[in-house]
């Protein structure tokens, strides 16, 4: 899901782009409905550091498939 989000940005992006990785997963839960994690999520470069911001994801499981997704923050 990290690597999708991560081409999705970079999809979006214009311009170069100096930041190797603009998404990192700080922490992860879990249960038989529901998976919760929090993304570190960086400017596209290292002049724009200071828009890093982190969010809150859940996505909704039905037979281990996301069938829904939201983001705070």
């Amino acid at each position: 899901m990290v690597r999708e989000r991560e081409q999705l940005l970079r999809a979006q992006q214009v311009g170069p782009a100096d930041v190797e990785r603009r998404i990192e997963v700080l922490w992860v839960r879990s249960n038989a409905t529901h998976a919760v994690w929090c993304e570190r999520r960086r400017a596209a470069t290292s002049a724009a550091k200071g828009v890093t911001r982190e969010v809150i994801c859940v996505a909704q499981i039905e037979d281990g498939t996301v069938v829904e997704r939201w983001s705070f923050g």
